[in-house]
């Protein structure tokens, strides 16, 4: 197994004549011949208006990149993982008022994953998640009321980024 520098700073083992990208599965930064690493990630998005129940999650009316190890069907909450690892969760809601949301994990909430706004700015968050196969991310609104999400000439209102760091 030959050790190839890829232009991006990594280093990845691979079989003799398989480099950066070039006859490998490639993804930014990983590669996945001789059994390397393989980033899996997703960004879900919304575009549409909705009103968000209190202790409702945000639906998600389209799919940005999606690897083979995160799954979201186009308007549904949930994003859906793989592959157990450890996962980074960002998300991204923009209401006209003040609101909260957490980020959830098969419908419980995750730990020090509520953020909230003051309906000024949009409410934005992350959190670094454990995950088994099959498990589920959704974004609830945890605020005191329900939440409106308003359409805006095709806007993004609001997104999930998920990614597995390892």
């Amino acid at each position: 197994m030959n050790t190839i520098n890829c232009s991006c700073g990594c280093q990845s083992g691979c079989q003799s004549g398989c480099g950066c990208g070039s006859g490998c599965s490639f993804n930014p930064c990983a590669v996945t011949c001789g059994g390397g690493l393989r980033r899996e990630y997703g960004y879900v998005y919304n575009t549409t208006a909705q009103t968000v129940a209190q202790n409702g999650a945000v639906t998600f009316s389209g799919n940005g990149l999606l690897s083979e190890g995160i799954a979201h069907n186009a308007g549904d909450e949930r994003v859906n993982v793989q592959e157990a690892g450890v996962y980074l969760v960002e998300f991204y809601v923009s209401t006209a008022a003040a609101d909260r949301f957490t980020v959830y994990k098969n419908g419980e909430p995750v730990e020090g994953a509520t953020f909230a706004s003051n309906g000024e700015e949009a409410t934005v968050g992350k959190a670094v998640v454990s995950a088994q196969r099959g498990d589920a991310f959704t974004v609830v609104n945890t605020g005191d009321t329900q939440a409106t999400l308003e359409e805006n000439q095709g806007a993004v209102n609001a997104s999930v980024y998920a990614e597995k760091l390892f």
